[in-house]
């Protein structure tokens, strides 16, 4: 019998391991069936607290929108709900759990041209690690993109200001650990750690045409994050 250190509902440690040697895509493909019983999906109370305060609107997104996480919530928040991953298999396990969003399997850093203006609000919670620092822009402006005038971008980061050291340290770690699996074994997985970050994330969103604001709504163990609303000029 496989070891499943999440629990019975969770992949084995046979599974994480595969996952770990597969491309970015092919991994979550294969982690989707048993990805909701991870400590990898962004909890719920991260979500509802991020979105707090939202009114409801004609249309909102949420880019890399995996399993679904936070389409549930937008679900409530907008009468049209779109979603966009990568990874086919993830999105299977969102369309089982939310049947009237509309899910489209693309990348967040090139979203199909026909969605631009078309939204009022944009989400993505637990991704940013997946994207590369140097397509971050590329990222921030896509956003940008689909929102209308006066459309949010709603986000939960970290702050480094007001990280534990021994926490900070451990992802570095991870990071380097992914840098050596990376060099030295094809196709890269992309997964990283302390990536758009407060700073940075607040000075590529002014750049590229938002007003940031920043608070900290979230309740332990989540208080350390920083929720994020920019809105496009």
């Amino acid at each position: 019998m496989r070891w499943r250190p999440f629990g019975p509902s969770g992949p084995s440690w046979w599974e994480l391991t595969v996952q770990a040697l597969s491309s970015t895509d092919g991994g979550y493909d294969r982690l989707a069936p048993r990805f909701d019983a991870t400590p990898f999906r962004t909890p719920d109370p991260i979500v509802r607290r991020a979105l707090d305060g939202v009114e409801r609107v004609p249309a909102a997104i949420d880019l890399c929108c995996g399993t679904g996480a936070a389409l549930g919530v937008l679900a409530g928040n907008a009468d049209r709900v779109v979603g966009i991953d990568r990874s086919a298999g993830m999105l299977e396990q969102a369309r089982h759990r939310l049947p009237n969003a509309e899910l489209l399997q693309g990348d967040a850093l090139a979203p199909p041209p026909e969605l631009e203006g078309a939204f009022d609000v944009a989400t993505c919670f637990g991704a940013f690690g997946h994207i590369r620092p140097t397509d971050e822009p590329t990222f921030v402006a896509a956003t940008h993109r689909l929102l209308r005038p006066g459309g949010r971008f709603v986000f939960a980061t970290t702050d480094p200001s007001q990280g534990r050291f021994v926490g900070r340290a451990m992802a570095r770690a991870f990071n380097g650990v992914m840098h050596v699996r990376n060099a030295l074994w094809r196709p890269p997985f992309i997964m990283f750690y302390l990536t758009f970050e407060l700073p940075r994330a607040r000075a590529l969103l002014q750049a590229a045409g938002f007003d940031v604001e920043a608070d900290h709504p979230f309740e332990p163990p989540f208080d350390r994050l920083v929720r994020v609303v920019a809105t496009k000029r």
